[in-house]
């Protein structure tokens, strides 16, 4: 029989559904979400909250990055509209929050999902690229 994770909150016994929260403590988060006085027409997204990163860390990491996802470059980040805070899962432990200090950079959707389907593992990524190089068509080769 499998087990299903129980909300982060305290005394809540009911079962994820998202971000260690259950619906309800979930929605309650998102509808909570706190306008920046740095940045009136900003909001702080629950992500940003429960990656414990400050709104200026979200903002330098993004300028350091050319305003766009750290891997594919892509300045929309699709989803929700706010780039997804990347953390490494080893450090923090599966279906964790970030602990702040393992966040190797801001995502767009697509690239987030990427690595959460090859879960992290450089190699499955590299087989992928070798696998796309290898039936690679050119123009002329296409019908």
């Amino acid at each position: 029989m499998r087990i299903k994770a129980e909300c982060s909150e305290n005394g809540c016994n009911e079962p994820v559904n998202s971000l260690g929260l259950c619906k309800s403590h979930y929605n309650k988060a998102y509808s909570a979400r706190v306008v920046d006085p740095e940045h009136p027409d900003r909001i702080i997204c629950i992500k940003i909250c429960k990656s414990k990163m400050a709104q200026e860390d979200y903002d330098g990491i993004l300028a350091d990055q050319s305003d766009g996802c750290a891997i594919c470059g892509s300045v929309i980040p699709g989803g929700r509209g706010r780039f997804h805070v990347d953390h490494d899962h080893n450090c923090c432990g599966p279906g964790q929050k970030s602990c702040g200090k393992c966040v190797r950079g801001l995502l767009c959707v697509h690239c987030n999902f990427m690595l959460g389907h090859a879960q992290d593992d450089p190699g499955v990524l590299r087989a992928a690229a070798d696998y796309l190089e290898r039936h690679q068509m050119t123009l002329e080769e296409s019908p």
